[in-house]
């Protein structure tokens, strides 16, 4: 009996359960449905009674994945949202991030030291060529101040930018007059002329180098890499339409390397655009190697560009001068002469008259050239000598009011008693006034006259020597005369020469040769 109990038991609750569920389907069959209207009252309730903000918003942080290795031993649930909020106001957010070795500094260490000595150096340059009594070159910014603790430096502002930027920036970059291209241009070599004066070696001259301030003047700046007396030796490189060649390790730049990118410089000014825009830079590097350089004799200043490649300027004062000598010439051939602007002067016109005279275009006398009082007593304007290179640049730096250049001018007003010139050079195992190194092979040029009598007297290191002197002009580096000791000559006209000292053995050389120029005993005149 109770088992049969149990089983109605069991079967009453099973189709109980049926009988619900058949009785809600056909309830819902049966029922009315609900209308559109329905959910339109009900949405205005809602915006009749709408459920109210939280007082304010809580927002809670929880710990990201990448924190367990930080935390290993906390449990899941710290890692994780959780399913439901103590109020309404609760916003949770994973936390994100990487975890970072506090005792390690950020930065590179050897990268900050290297850079702080950049800047360092940088600020001594500009120290190096700064007045100190506000008389600064302008062919720098103007030093401001340097803070060594903060490493800070601080120099006036160029508002234009730097060159490369402002040609490849600026709409009106393509439509600079040739007038002032040409400032630029001579501005850019006396840029570097002052620093060559100075001797540093800039290192890295190129057009991102030079800023343009408010007035379009140019100047020189980023001495970071620069090479002067008593600074360690920085290789960087300006680029290989830069270079006349790659700049192996450890390679120290050399003047004559800052002369070659200043032709490179003097090209985009007046282009718009670097050597060989067009080819990749490793062909590039082999062109200039071979020295295939791109075309210039259409371009405004293309000699001096081809001379700079060239190595023909030993220093760009020279360039600087021929580079002022076309300007002022477009100056003069553009400008009305009742209009002429103050720089076409008396000086000018001295310019302007060496050129003619030494290009066959006036027959004006030299010696009657303005201001030759000055020139003569430098010993550089005699009567009957015809004008050379040499002499056209030495007439161009007098009227320009600047002192002969050091290396290749001797003022015979510094040199005691009867002593025509006198120094020390290297011999000329290498063939060259001034070699790829920097190194002074050539006396310094020097007047002479005729049938006056000239003592010859040279040593190297000290010892007799094993050297030939070969006395050359200086307008064409044509040898006159030599000899294989000391002894007398007498030359056959005026002329400006000057001395190299090449070994008897070939395959030997490379010494310092002392040597000096007196008038003989019997001769009392120059």
């Amino acid at each position: 009996m109770l088992i049969f109990t149990q089983i109605f038991r069991n079967l009453f609750a099973v189709l109980r359960h049926w009988a619900k569920v058949s009785s809600s389907l056909v309830l819902r069959l049966l029922g009315p449905k609900a209308s559109p209207n329905d959910d339109i009252e009900h949405q205005d309730d809602i915006k009749r009674h709408p459920t109210p903000p939280p007082p304010s918003l809580e927002y809670i942080p929880v710990y990201g994945e990448w924190e367990r290795k930080r935390y290993p031993n906390w449990p899941d649930a710290r890692f994780q949202i959780p399913a439901t909020k103590e109020h309404a106001g609760q916003v949770y957010y994973l936390r994100k991030g990487d975890l970072v070795d506090a005792s390690a500094n950020p930065l590179n260490p050897t990268e900050e030291r290297m850079n702080r000595e950049d800047v360092a150096r940088e600020a001594e340059v500009y120290q190096r060529l700064s007045s100190g009594d506000g008389n600064d070159m302008p062919t720098i910014p103007k030093f401001l101040g340097w803070d060594a603790q903060s490493c800070t430096l601080t120099l006036e502002y160029q508002s234009n930018g730097d060159l490369a930027t402002y040609f490849r920036d600026n709409d009106a970059a393509s439509r600079v007059d040739l007038e002032t291209r040409g400032k630029w241009a001579t501005q850019a070599a006396r840029a570097l002329a002052s620093l060559h004066d100075k001797q540093v070696i800039h290192a890295d001259v190129a057009p991102r180098n030079f800023l343009l301030n408010s007035s379009l003047d140019l100047c020189i700046c980023d001495f970071a890499g620069s090479i002067f007396p008593g600074s360690p030796v920085k290789t960087g490189a300006p680029g290989s339409r830069y270079q006349a060649g790659p700049w192996g390790r450890g390679y120290v730049p050399t003047k004559a390397d800052d002369l070659f990118a200043l032709g490179s410089v003097l090209y985009l000014i007046m282009t718009g655009h670097e050597p060989y825009v067009e080819l990749m830079d490793i062909e590039v590097e082999r062109r200039f190697q071979a020295a295939e350089f791109p075309e210039t004799g259409s371009l405004q200043y293309g000699s001096v560009i081809d001379d700079c490649w060239h190595g023909s300027f030993p220093h760009p004062r020279f360039a600087q001068l021929f580079l002022f000598v076309h300007f002022i010439r477009l100056l003069a051939d553009n400008e009305p002469s009742s209009q002429q602007t103050p720089e076409l002067d008396i000086k000018v016109k001295v310019l302007l008259s060496v050129l003619r005279a030494s290009e066959g275009t006036t027959s004006t006398p030299i010696m009657y050239v303005p201001d030759v009082q000055k020139m003569a007593t430098a010993g550089l304007a005699l009567a009957g000598v015809q004008l050379s290179t040499y002499h056209r640049l030495t007439l161009l730096l007098l009227a320009l009011g600047l002192p002969p250049y050091d290396r290749l001018t001797q003022d015979p007003s510094r040199l005691a008693g009867d002593t025509v010139s006198k120094g020390s050079v290297l011999d000329y195992a290498v063939e060259k006034c001034i070699d790829k190194d920097g190194n002074v092979r050539c006396s310094k040029p020097f007047p002479v006259r005729k049938e006056s009598c000239y003592k010859l007297e040279w040593s190297t290191d000290g010892t007799f020597s094993h050297t030939t002197v070969e006395i050359r002009d200086a307008g064409s580096g044509e040898m006159v005369y030599y000899r294989d000791t000391n002894g007398e000559w007498k030359p056959e006209k005026n002329e400006l020469v000057y001395l190299d000292f090449k070994p008897k053995v070939w395959g030997t050389g490379n010494d310092t040769v002392d040597y000096e120029v007196k008038k003989c005993d019997k001769d009392n005149e120059l």
